[in-house]
């Protein structure tokens, strides 16, 4: 024993044999050599590495078997960390033990090209030294905090390195022994280290602790982030690699949403990155609006970013090109970019956060930056199309928004330009004019932040709208490219020869779209003359003049256009700057201007320009015309220089006399076949001296095309071009209001207006009908002229020109129907397509006349008026109505004919003396045609603006076209724009109700006559043309107020003026200026209300209500009244009720809101069907309903197909059971409660086919039948389920009703194939479908509540309709034998179990005859 003693007391710890014992060194009899030397590691002095003898493996085996062995493992740990401890003392060797071990020579070890752990680790590896290393290592630690090389052998490289050599000792660690001590202690030198040693270690920690310290360390790192900011970075960064609780999580979360407000620029990523790692679909809408609240892009922060709290080293990667400060936010807006893109409930999260917002004020720039990276995700593009495009369309994105957007923020999103183009070109499809407004704002940032490479791509973008085809991408793209023009004019001039290439495509536009594109153009090429506008004008000018100069007039017409764009741009006045003037006929120019403001050689080039353009179209009546019309729009559209103006003026005027005028003392011709006279002279004889020379001109063939009348094409529009230029030059007409009251050299009247014109040659018809088509143009261009004069005695004159209108559009009716192959003469340089001419004597309208011009769809009282001409004239008629392109459109201007009262006036005799004094008013048909000009342009151009895939043309300036084209020829220059009509629109709602109120006062009047009774033969003349008037003042109205864009903000005002208009007929207080528009509905309900009782038909009253539901959608409270008033109208006995398809759609539209719009929709449909149906059923069954006199049995099936319809629609409303919650025993009662009554509804409706077997009412019961019983599954069905235990014998009684309901709609189906209708057939498979989903999902009922031996299903045997068999030959031959085996109904449990009564329904499968019945 004592020799045993003396080795151990000799080997130290090791306990080898003496002779094994290796070279001694100074530290090789201390414990730690004694230890680690036998184990197979050579300790170093500091100048070299410590060096393995063996395996790392090996040498930790060892090890710790060494301390395993010891008797006191303690007492030796302790000894072996002290001497480690005098060994670590000295820096340099401190530092080896830290940098990683190499091999020894002559060693045994695989691993020799280095990577071996450092004699650090190593120790730490042992299980027995980890905690005594670990802690001897966290005191070193706090040694090395002092930075000053002074006070180590180290130098100053090395020693900023050891705090990072130290703790990454503990990263890593395959096994942690004591993780709580070492928590603490990690955590405690965080509390006392500087900024650079915390930063060091918090980043460190969850590579250092296990997962059982996690929440622990959490919560101190917690602590931490709230008192050191300068930790932000690191902090989050540690804890987003953290295995917490959900508790733990929590807290931590919202300790990082606070640092939202407080993060610097650099920081924010990170702490975006950790909280969106905490997103799940529950709480996603909640984190991610509480993000979106306190991430604030315009805040200070931002602007002025604070320190960061993690310094800038070179090897992160800057965001190329960009600052510092802009790679910051780059960084920012990638990681919002990586959570959106790699995580759904983050992307969900926003999408639903950013919809939830319903103020302007609450959006913010953030919404805008995610919804354009949600718009690079293929998968969202769609819906983040739809609900940018809504937002903008309810202005809850503005221009402020997007500026706030572009403006500090425009280099960081250079990486979404695309996305932002792509949603661009989205909305350029839009017709709304907010989203158009927005959209252009869009382009334009997108072109004035980005560099040349992006607005290169914004234009290419733009030119390869223009030339998709498009109407609606085309106009818009060339509207913003003339924003873009005029805005950013120097930028855009290196564009020009890019845009210039668009000029290949000018086939494939319309003319206001080549007049849109020319206008660009010129402004580029032709701001600057001495400049040569970028090497675009020669190219201009050479291809302006060969297209002038044309035999073709499309390409003819592309150079009248180009020209007078050149025109405009040239002889622009300098001193103005408002790109957007509009002149009207009430404005002018100071005469104190001087006639130019030009440079001498731009006027002489301007004037050059408009002499070779008039002399090239003198040669063509089209382009002569098209001149006229496109120069006009150039000079309302902007102020030209007077110089040039006078020029153009005196050339015009000298035409127009040499051409057009005579004098009244020559005499008149006498060589033309006809008499003429001087006609419609308004002036006294001695103010008369010129006329105009009609008749003669009409007759003159021209000697190149030999065409007759050919000059007096362009005699309306060179008026309109000479009378525009005189308002402008001298602000008023008096240089031309002698033309008003001049007479007309037409033929005698008498001769036209008799039998005898059928006998005139066909030559001498043709000019006759051609003079008066001529005439009614100058008439019409005469009133658009002066409707808007002051003076009484100029009022009386355009009421008097207005009556010549309407008697000679009833004389040229009767003349072109007396002259067959007569087409009016185009007086538009417009392509339209002949129309095609009923058969003579035939009337508009009748039956097989598919051509319709007028698309106001006026009533039969059209046809009734044309009938009456027909009688009076004695002569067929033609409508003009199919002509009305072949005449001069009417300005808006117009209809102030409309506000004008009586009128006095004075006729004097040769004397001078008054020889009488008449009062002139509009009558009803001056009034008729103003009307229905009213609605054409209304129904025209609402209609299309309104479409989602045509335009609008909201133009910017009086004069230019919709640039999309219409229904009346693309190239039509358009004298409005939307904006223009619908104000116009709202500011005539009071003279509309004056004309209303007097023409139901007529209705009135006969009602009072006759005892209550209406005239409702129609014969009369008066009332047949008041009844054309009643509708067209109800269709304007309606379809102004009906328009959908109407409801956007943009035309809030004007839909407030309408209604305040109608509310102030009653005595609504209109001084209240700040009265709501749903304020104003009830007042206009009321008044609208009135007139129900008096309108002459049915055609009257839909629509009235029509108006009546426009009205309607802007106050929801207003809808029972409504229903009530439809309800009134259907209970009326109407005497005209119009056409098959106008008696069927006022009858469905009536019935429809009737239904929709009551307090109880399906006790509305109970009413109508037992109240009113049930009277044509029976043996004493009427032909009319007594309660409801529109419903007969001619009008049954539109009473039917609106019935079927509106229970299909409630059966819709009825909410399906939510799988998360639910519904009250409360809910689920009241929605029992409407399935029942809607089975009731349901079987009396499908009864009713049984008497009324038409075809209509089949279809619609197979159609609308199977919807019901889809819907009922869905809604229906799970609320049986739930009250099935507790009400079984009401759901059994819902059941057996439906039950009947669905064995009539088999026979249907029999019946249906049976017939061999293939529209009928059609419906068959879907509703056999349905009807069997519908048994097996009854039979599951009772399966759930122990009832399935009470259910049967069967093979229902084809029936018709009637009830009665079908049966095919093979059924015929075995009828003995199949009659045991006919299905029972109403069949009872044998066992008497819990369930009442079964439920027998049938499988819906129709078999052959010869099949047997069989239970399924």
């Amino acid at each position: 024993m004592g020799k045993n003693a003396r080795r151990r007391r000799r080997g130290g710890l090791d306990g080898a044999p003496a002779s094994k014992r290796r070279k001694r060194t100074e530290w090789t009899d201390s414990p730690l050599g004694r230890a680690v030397e036998p184990a197979g590691l050579v300790l170093s002095d500091g100048t070299e590495p410590n060096k393995l003898t063996v395996e790392p493996a090996i040498f930790q085996k060892k090890l710790s078997a060494l301390f395993r062995r010891h008797p006191n493992t303690q007492e030796a740990v302790d000894e072996f960390t002290e001497s480690l401890k005098k060994y670590t003392d000295n820096s340099v060797r401190f530092r080896q033990a830290l940098l990683p071990t190499s091999v020894a020579d002559g060693a045994d070890v695989m691993s020799r090209s280095g990577g071996l752990d450092s004699l650090m680790r190593q120790l730490l590896s042992v299980d027995y030294l980890q905690p005594s290393v670990a802690h001897l290592l966290l005191l070193r630690l706090s040694s090395y905090m002092d930075t000053e090389p002074s006070s180590h052998s180290l130098n100053t490289r090395e020693l900023c390195q050891m705090p990072a050599l130290i703790i990454n000792q503990l990263r890593w660690l395959d096994h942690i022994v004591n993780g709580k001590d070492l928590c603490r202690e990690l955590l405690e030198v965080v509390g006392v280290a500087p900024v650079e040693i915390q930063r060091e270690i918090v980043t460190a920690i969850p590579e250092i602790l296990d997962d059982a310290q996690h929440n622990n360390a959490a919560l101190e790192l917690k602590s931490l982030l709230q008192s050191n900011s300068g930790l932000m970075a690191a902090t989050i960064d540690a804890m987003s690699s953290l295995n917490l609780s959900f508790d733990i999580e929590a807290e931590v979360l919202d300790v990082a949403m606070g640092c939202l407000g407080t993060a610097s620029v650099a920081d924010l990523p990170l702490v975006l990155r950790f909280i969106m790692q905490q997103v799940n679909s529950k709480s996603a809408v909640e984190i991610i609006g509480e993000v979106r609240e306190k991430l604030d892009f315009e805040s200070s922060f931002l602007s002025h970013p604070a320190a960061c709290s993690t310094p800038r080293s070179s090897s992160q990667r800057p965001f190329v090109r960009l600052s510092a400060e802009v790679s910051d936010r780059f960084m920012v807006f990638d990681a919002i970019s990586s959570s959106i893109r790699f995580k759904k409930p983050v992307a969900d999260g926003w999408m639903k956060s950013i919809e939830a917002v319903a103020e302007q004020s609450e959006h913010k720039v953030i919404d805008l930056f995610v919804l354009f990276i949600l718009h690079s995700l293929p998968a969202r593009k769609k819906a983040v199309e739809t609900l940018f495009a809504t937002k903008v369309r309810t202005q809850l994105f503005t221009d402020e928004l997007l500026a706030a957007a572009f403006g500090p923020h425009a280099k960081a999103l250079s990486e979404f330009f695309p996305s932002v183009l792509s949603l661009c070109e989205s909305l350029l499809a839009s017709s709304s004019p907010t989203i158009t407004s927005f959209t252009t704002s869009l382009y334009q940032h997108l072109f004035s932040t980005f560099d040349i490479y992006c607005r290169q791509e914004v234009i290419g973008t733009l030119v390869t709208h223009i030339g998709s085809g498009m109407p609606t991408e085309v106009n818009h793209a060339l509207d913003i490219l003339a924003t873009l023009v005029e805005t950013r004019r120097s930028e855009m001039d290196r564009f020009a020869v890019l845009i210039k290439g668009v000029l290949d495509y000018l086939e494939h536009l319309s003319v206001g779209q080549i007049r849109r594109l020319y206008s660009v153009l010129s402004v580029l090429a032709f701001h600057d003359v001495e400049t040569g506008g970028s090497g675009v004008q020669d190219e201009m000018h050479t291809l302006i003049r060969k297209q002038l100069s044309h035999v073709e007039s499309k390409y003819r017409r592309m150079g009248v256009v180009g020209a007078v764009m050149i025109i405009q741009q040239l002889g622009r006045r300098r001193e103005t700057t408002d790109l957007s003037l509009r002149l009207t006929s009430g404005c002018s120019q100071s005469s104190s201007q001087s006639d130019s403001t030009l440079p001498p050689a731009r006027r002489r080039q301007a004037i050059s320009m408009l002499d070779d353009v008039m002399r090239n179209c003198s040669k063509s009546p089209d382009s002569a015309v098209l001149f006229c019309d496109e120069m006009t729009a150039a000079v309302q559209s902007l102020p030209l220089d007077h110089a040039l103006l006078r020029h153009l003026c005196d050339e015009t005027t000298s035409v127009f006399q040499d051409t057009f005028l005579v004098e009244v003392s020559d005499s008149l011709p006498s060589d033309l076949g006809l008499p003429v006279e001087l006609a419609h002279g308004l002036d006294s004889s001695e103010e008369d001296s010129i006329a105009v020379n009609m008749f003669p001109l009409a007759t003159r063939q021209d000697e190149r095309s030999r065409e007759r009348g050919s000059c007096l094409r362009g005699m309306a529009a060179q008026f309109r071009l000479l009378r525009v230029c005189e308002q402008i030059l001298n602000g008023s007409l008096e240089g031309v209001d002698a033309l008003l009251g001049a007479p007309v050299v037409m033929s005698v009247r008498d001769r036209l207006e008799s039998e005898r014109f059928e006998d005139l040659p066909l030559v001498k018809r043709q000019s006759v009908c051609l003079s008066l088509c001529h005439c009614l143009n100058w008439f019409r261009e005469l009133v658009c002229a002066f409707s808007g004069e002051k003076d009484v005695d100029m009022r009386g004159k355009v009421m008097v020109r207005m009556k010549d209108i309407t008697d000679m559009q009833t004389l040229l009716e009767s003349c072109m129907a007396a002259t067959p192959g007569f087409l009016p003469p185009l007086v538009t340089a417009e392509e339209v397509k002949a129309p095609v001419r009923p058969r003579r004597g035939k009337r508009l309208g009748s039956k097989g006349d598919t051509t319709v011009a007028n698309t106001t769809n006026i009533t039969q009282n059209v046809d009734k008026d044309s009938t009456t001409t027909e009688k009076t004239t004695g002569m067929p008629t033609v409508s003009l109505d199919l002509y009305r392109q072949y005449f001069r459109e009417l300005d808006l201007g117009v209809f102030a004919i409309l506000e004008y009262g009586p009128i006095s006036r004075t006729l004097l005799d040769t004397e001078e003396h008054t020889r009488e004094r008449e009062e002139l008013r509009l009558l009803p048909q001056q009034l008729s045609f103003l009307l229905h000009d009213l609605c054409h342009k209304l129904t025209t151009t609402l209609s299309q603006f309104g479409s989602r895939r045509l335009s609008g043309g909201r133009g910017k300036s009086r004069g230019r076209p919709s640039s999309g084209g219409g229904k009346d020829g693309g190239g039509k220059i358009q004298l409005f724009s939307v904006d223009e009509l619908v104000s116009m629109t709202a500011n005539i709602v009071g003279s509309l109700c004056e004309h209303l109120e007097s023409t139901s006062g007529f209705f009135q009047a006969q009602l009072e006559e006759n005892d209550g009774i209406v005239d409702m033969q129609c014969t009369h003349d008066d009332h047949a043309i008041h009844c054309t008037n009643l509708d067209l003042l109800l269709r304007s109205m309606a379809t102004f107020f009906a328009w959908p864009p109407l409801s956007d903000p943009h035309y809030s005002e004007q839909l407030f003026t309408g209604l305040k208009s109608l509310a102030s007929r009653i005595g609504h207080a209109t001084g209240q200026q700040s009265a709501s528009i749903p304020e104003l509905a009830p007042s206009v309900h009321r008044y609208l209300q009135q007139f129900s009782d008096s309108l002459p038909s049915l055609s009257s009253a839909h629509l009235l209500a029509k108006l009546m539901v426009a009205i309607g959608k802007t106050s929801p409270s207003l809808h029972p009244l409504i229903s009530n008033s439809c309800q009134g109208l259907l209970q009326r006995k109407w005497g005209a009720m119009g056409t098959n398809q106008q008696r069927s759609d006022a009858l469905e539209y009536l019935i429809r809101y009737h239904v929709e719009w009551s307090e109880d929709p399906l006790e509305a449909l109970e009413t109508i069907t037992g109240d009113g149906i049930t009277d044509l059923l029976g043996e004493e069954a009427s032909e009319e309903s007594s309660s409801y006199p529109t419903l007969s049995s001619a009008t049954l099936p539109c009473y039917y197909r609106a019935l079927m319809s509106g229970l299909v629609g409630q059966m819709k409303a009825i909410p399906p059971p939510s799988k998360k919650t639910t519904p009250t025993t409360e809910e689920c009662l009241e929605r029992f409660h409407l399935l029942e009554v809607s089975a009731k509804v349901l079987y009396i409706l499908v009864n009713v086919v049984k008497s009324f077997d038409r075809r209509t009412m089949l279809s619609s019961a197979l159609k609308y039948g199977r919807l019901y019983i889809e819907h009922f599954i869905k809604s229906g069905m799970p609320i049986l389920h739930l009250l099935f235990r507790s009400r079984k014998d009401d759901v059994q009684a819902v059941l057996k009703t439906l039950q009947q309901s669905t064995r009539l709609l088999q026979h249907f189906c029999s019946h249906s194939k049976v017939a061999k209708d293939i529209a009928l057939t059609n419906h068959v498979p879907p509703c056999k479908r349905s009807l069997e989903t519908l048994v097996f999902t009854v039979k599951e009922l009772l399966t759930a509540y122990n009832c399935a031996e009470a259910f049967w299903v069967g093979n229902l045997k084809n029936r018709d309709i009637r009830g009665q068999e079908i049966l095919s030959q093979s059924s015929q031959a075995n009828t003995t034998s199949r009659e045991e085996d006919e299905e029972e109904e109403g069949e009872t449990c044998e066992d008497g179990s819990s369930t009442t009564t079964t439920t027998v329904t049938r499988r819906d499968d129709i078999l052959d005859s010869d099949s047997e019945e069989r239970e399924d």
